[in-house]
């Protein structure tokens, strides 16, 4: 069964709120497991001949996750800002400037979450082309390493010769 990767535009992703890469669509992933097992993750995507790179699935989550951890950050800095602009407000002071800066640092936060949507968008794209692990019972190699485990019912005999 062939994957169509399914495309969001980039104000979707993480604008409102910051998305949870544990569910994506209809699949989910354990990242933290994943780095945890990267070289199991990565023999196995040699045993399957599979063109996936685990590496880079490890280095765009780290990224991710650091830049959660500073939009986060500038959150919290802009809910102080606002904070204190209305508590200066209260004393009839001038908060114009804060205003100001305040407007800029929501425009810092846009772009970082811009900048965010487009690291989770690569990130997804290179965790969907991981396989699943395969069952360590499985032969490694070509056809010939592959073993009969049970056969059901009797084999069929055709009148007629298969051409290849």
């Amino acid at each position: 069964m062939k994957l169509n990767f399914f495309l969001f535009s980039i104000k979707n992703f993480s604008s409102k709120r910051l998305s949870n890469l544990r569910k994506y669509g209809e699949f989910k992933f354990n990242f933290k497991n994943f780095i945890n097992d990267i070289p199991m993750h990565i023999s196995n995507i040699n045993n399957r001949k599979v063109d996936a790179d685990a590496q880079l699935v490890a280095k765009l989550f780290n990224e991710y996750s650091s830049k959660v951890d500073d939009i986060n950050l500038m959150r919290r800095q802009l809910n102080t800002m606002k904070q204190t602009a209305s508590d200066l407000k209260k004393k009839n002071m001038d908060i114009n400037s804060l205003l100001k800066d305040t407007k800029k640092h929501s425009d810092d936060i846009a772009k970082f979450q811009e900048q965010l949507a487009e690291i989770e968008l690569k990130l997804m794209n290179e965790a969907l082309r991981i396989p699943n692990i395969t069952h360590p019972d499985v032969p490694v190699g070509s056809e010939e390493k592959a073993k009969i485990v049970k056969m059901v019912g009797v084999k069929r005999k055709f009148m007629f010769n298969f051409i290849s």
